[in-house]
């Protein structure tokens, strides 16, 4: 079921699966495991502060990796399901998950063994910017996103884009934001949000305090909520010469007239 479209720009998912922690979804590079905490924590905070969560709520999980973003959201809904590509992924998600209300299916990228209007929020972490590199396939994930969700659902993306024209390590070239709201035609959707969450390039607030490997891990919650609130209130003239940005993009499916 390898789908070479969803592979990251050196090695693929099956080798990153045997590394520890968060380096297999995150930066396999980072051997201190500090950059990752905290984009693993901006992620987590970003979409509790955007989404509409509700303790009812059938979630997916779209590309969930190791399932850091599915097991964050298991206690916040009353059923979630991961899906990816890689085998050796989702034995890692269940492994770690222990929550009786998850479910993992493997995928093959672009359709869903899901049933129509069944979910009320689809969550796509660093997952659609490998897509979105051939248009057809990123219109059929959409078009499977908008046939899964219930009216009115709700669509939460976190993917990397640049205003400079750089690329970022993950993808093979730089990837502007408009391109995640090319819908095409046939798939509807209102814009609730479009926020910046991370730079790729830190400025001084994260370099003296998350980053940095003697800050207290009791402040980190506090140091996050300080980031999160700057980024997401940058204007685009601030973020030029950053190489590439997360940004968190959260729609709502609209019903066909």
């Amino acid at each position: 079921m390898k789908n070479d479209i969803f592979q990251p720009a050196r090695s693929s998912w099956e080798e990153y699966a045997s590394k520890i922690g968060l380096q297999s979804v995150l930066d396999p590079n980072d051997s201190t495991g500090i950059k990752n905490q905290y984009i693993d924590e901006i992620h987590k905070k970003a979409i509790t502060r955007v989404a509409r969560l509700s303790p009812d709520s059938v979630i997916l999980d779209f590309g969930c990796g190791i399932g850091r973003i599915t097991k964050y959201l298991a206690d916040r809904s009353a059923h979630i399901i991961g899906v990816d590509i890689t085998h050796e992924m989702l034995v890692k998600a269940r492994n770690e998950a222990g929550n009786f209300n998850t479910n993992f299916l493997r995928i093959d990228g672009q359709n869903l063994p899901i049933a129509a209007n069944s979910v009320d929020l689809v969550v796509a972490v660093y997952v659609l910017q490998y897509g979105i590199m051939q248009c057809r396939v990123y219109q059929k994930i959409l078009q499977e996103f908008t046939r899964v969700l219930k009216s009115k659902g709700r669509l939460l993306m976190i993917e990397q884009a640049s205003i400079c024209g750089q690329k970022s390590g993950s993808v093979r070239k730089p990837i502007r934001l408009e391109a995640y709201l090319d819908f095409g035609h046939t798939v509807k959707y209102r814009l609730l949000n479009k926020c910046a969450i991370r730079l790729g390039k830190p400025r001084r607030l994260e370099q003296f305090t998350v980053l940095r490997r003697w800050f207290p891990s009791w402040l980190h919650p506090l140091g996050i909520r300080a980031i999160l609130t700057r980024n997401m209130s940058l204007k685009k003239v601030s973020l030029i010469k950053q190489p590439y940005v997360d940004y968190l993009l959260y729609l709502e499916k609209r019903d066909a007239l």
